[in-house]
């Protein structure tokens, strides 16, 4: 269709090109439908008054194939929930903490009611009053103003640390404040601190057991996992 490189172009070598007929709206072609068999078809423009269907053979007036729209798009599908290991590490931690709660509750009414009996002797004893103690007790038990002293002091001290493991009970059942749940479950192995070393012991070794737990430790709020 082009000359030979080196060769001078003539008029001639372009003589296909030019004899090319231009596209025209009389040479257009546009897309139709048949109705019958819905088919897209190609036809001259413009449209003849009737057209035959090569596929089913029907004959139609044709005219423009109808814009092909798209299908509806699908319903959005909502991710899965994951499932919170919180109720699980619920279910574990909750008789310890129970266990817990309850060794802390008995020993501080008994705190309490220790701390009212000193504070009632320390008085009779000042006033020159024999302290109100059982017979079975009077004969063997001497109280001085020293040792009553100390044991008010000691009774305050567990009232404060019982309170602490009860508080720390409360938050294992809630599964809130790590470090508090922690630092309850230990004070509960103490023996002076605590009275009831039937539940306070191997209720604390049960907690801290579970606490060290990562799927555990991990389902506190504000802890990650470790």
């Amino acid at each position: 269709m082009f000359p030979p490189p080196g060769r001078r172009s003539r008029l001639a070598d372009f003589a296909p090109l030019l004899r090319r007929p231009a596209p025209t709206r009389w040479n257009a072609r546009m897309q139709i439908s048949c109705p019958q068999c819905g088919k897209i078809l190609e036809a001259p423009y413009p449209l003849p008054s009737l057209a035959k269907c090569p596929f089913c053979a029907g004959v139609f007036a044709p005219g423009p194939a109808a814009p092909q729209v798209p299908p509806p798009p699908g319903p959005v599908l909502a991710p899965l929930p994951i499932p919170s290991p919180r109720p699980a590490a619920a279910d574990q931690i909750r008789t310890p903490a129970i266990g817990i709660m309850l060794a802390g509750a008995l020993s501080f009414l008994w705190a309490l009611f220790d701390l009212v009996a000193c504070m009632v002797f320390l008085n009779d004893l000042r006033q020159g009053k024999a302290p109100p103690l059982p017979p079975v007790f009077a004969n063997f038990v001497q109280l001085d103003e020293t040792q009553l002293i100390l044991e008010i002091g000691l009774d305050v001290i567990k009232l404060v640390t019982c309170s602490v493991v009860v508080l720390a009970a409360l938050r294992m059942l809630q599964l809130r404040s790590y470090a508090v749940a922690i630092t309850g479950s230990i004070l509960s192995l103490i023996p002076c601190l605590t009275c009831c070393l039937c539940l306070g012991v191997p209720f604390g070794i049960w907690a801290l057991v579970l606490l060290n737990r990562p799927e555990i430790r991990s389902s506190f709020n504000g802890t990650a996992p470790g």
